[in-house]
């Protein structure tokens, strides 16, 4: 048993703990509400993809400074708020114990920083709620229904919890990149996808809003078709997000003078991707 004194440190510990745990919650919702955010189309899951492995490499300040940069009417109300919880997850990652050495080591500055915790880790919850709200409302303007997202929510749940999933982590295309193919994905007579790039590493890569991002990693080697036009441009090492990009209109240098140009267009008043070969 614990002495009076030892519990109640204990308890500013695991106050201290579950505080911290709440603000990286919000971090992840913030990269998750990024991720959905956006005017441009199309957008596919491989975009989503790498949106997010964008925002799961940035720490929470730059995430609510891109944050700050939307303009819809919620983000509005939300932005004061998050830029206080930055402050406040700095000030409990990087000094809250040494700005309260004083206060630590007697019983009432203890229960006031059990308190004091107990607030921040509510306030950091709170916004984590709001971010995800705003992230589903996003999602269901795009076609995805709260029916499938809560479906697909409980779903991960139960994969996580047996352990037969891993937190979702998605990669960003390094740069550089060498690409050493280019094919079409065609199963029978249905085309899949007109332009599949596979990297040196036999990652398979696709066009994106803004550059290359991973694409599926499980086609079927028979359903690939090489595209003999790219022999004389490959392989080559790319830089897989060009700096001179706006979504779905941007230019990867290859080899030997040729280019890869991508462009939005839109057929039957749907949106797409047009994308093609050239030299010099």
């Amino acid at each position: 048993m614990l002495d009076a004194e030892s519990e109640q440190i204990r308890e500013v510990y695991a106050h201290f703990g579950l505080a911290m745990y709440q603000a990286q919650n919000l971090e992840r919702a913030l990269a998750i509400l990024l991720a959905v955010f956006g005017d441009s189309k199309p957008m596919t899951a491989w975009d989503y993809d790498a949106r997010l492995a964008e925002n799961f490499k940035s720490t929470f300040g730059p995430l609510v400074g891109k944050f700050a940069t939307l303009s819809d009417p919620a983000c509005t109300a939300l932005l004061k708020p998050l830029e206080k919880a930055v402050d406040d997850r700095n000030e409990l990652a990087h000094h809250y114990f040494w700005d309260r050495a004083t206060q630590f080591f007697s019983s009432d500055g203890r229960a006031h920083m059990i308190e004091e915790l107990l607030i921040l880790g509510n306030r950091f919850e709170f916004l984590d709620g709001r971010s995800m709200e705003l992230a589903r409302r996003i999602a269901q303007q795009r076609g995805l229904t709260k029916e499938a997202l809560e479906t697909e929510t409980e779903s991960e749940i139960k994969r996580l919890l047996s352990g037969t999933s891993e937190p979702y982590k998605p990669e960003r295309v390094p740069n550089p990149v060498e690409i050493v193919s280019a094919c079409e994905w065609r199963a029978e007579s249905t085309v899949k996808c007109a332009l599949v790039l596979v990297s040196n590493d036999a990652k398979y890569l696709l066009l994106g809003e803004r550059g290359l991002c991973y694409g599926p990693q499980n086609i079927p080697v028979e359903e690939l078709v090489v595209k003999k036009n790219f022999a004389r441009a490959l392989p080559a090492v790319v830089n897989p997000r060009p700096k001179k990009c706006v979504p779905w209109d941007y230019a990867i240098t290859l080899a030997n003078g040729y280019t890869l140009w991508s462009r939005p267009d839109t057929v039957k008043g749907k949106p797409i991707c047009r994308f093609g070969l050239r030299k010099g």
